[in-house]
């Protein structure tokens, strides 16, 4: 069976209304991680990336 094409279309204000909320809840996880942590955004943002990481890891097993 073929792959299916799917069509969106979204104007200019839905895609930027998306990328503002996406951008402010990224900033948001790094700011409270940071906070908590009492570390710098940095930091929080290496950590956010490693939690991600080993998440994806443990989900899915290690592949070779």
């Amino acid at each position: 069976m073929g792959a299916r094409l799917l069509q969106f279309f979204w104007n200019e204000d839905d895609i930027n209304a998306k990328l503002v909320r996406l951008i402010t809840d990224a900033f948001e996880a790094v700011w409270q991680v940071a906070q908590e942590q009492k570390v710098s955004l940095r930091t929080a943002t290496f950590v956010i990336a490693c939690k991600r990481i080993l998440d994806a890891r443990a989900l899915r097993g290690l592949y070779p």
